[in-house]
C-alpha cells in the first residue's frame, strides 16, 4: 500500500489573520448561549444552582433549590 502526500495549499489572504496568545491558550470565543448548550446536565445543574444564589437572592427572601423524586419538576424556587 503506498501513500501519496500532497502538498496543503496556503490559506488565502482573506482567511488569514494573526492568533493572540490568549486564543491559544483558551481557543476561540463562544457566546454565552452556545456555551450553555455545550454544558452537560451536572454542569448545567451547577450553572443554575450559582446563578440562584447570586442572582435570585438579591429578588428574594429565600431561595431553595429541590432535587431528586418529589420535587414536582421544581429545580429552583424563589420565596
Amino acid at each position: 500500500m503506498s501513500t501519496m502526500l500532497t502538498e496543503l495549499a496556503l490559506p488565502r489572504p482573506e482567511h488569514r489573520r494573526r492568533i493572540s496568545t490568549l486564543e491559544v491558550l483558551q481557543g476561540g470565543f463562544i457566546l454565552p448561549i452556545d456555551r450553555v448548550n455545550l454544558m452537560s446536565s451536572a454542569e448545567y445543574e451547577v450553572f443554575i444552582r450559582e446563578w440562584a444564589d447570586e442572582y435570585l437572592s438579591k429578588k428574594y427572601v429565600r431561595v431553595r433549590s429541590f432535587a431528586g423524586a418529589g420535587d414536582k419538576g421544581r429545580d429552583v424556587v424563589g420565596y
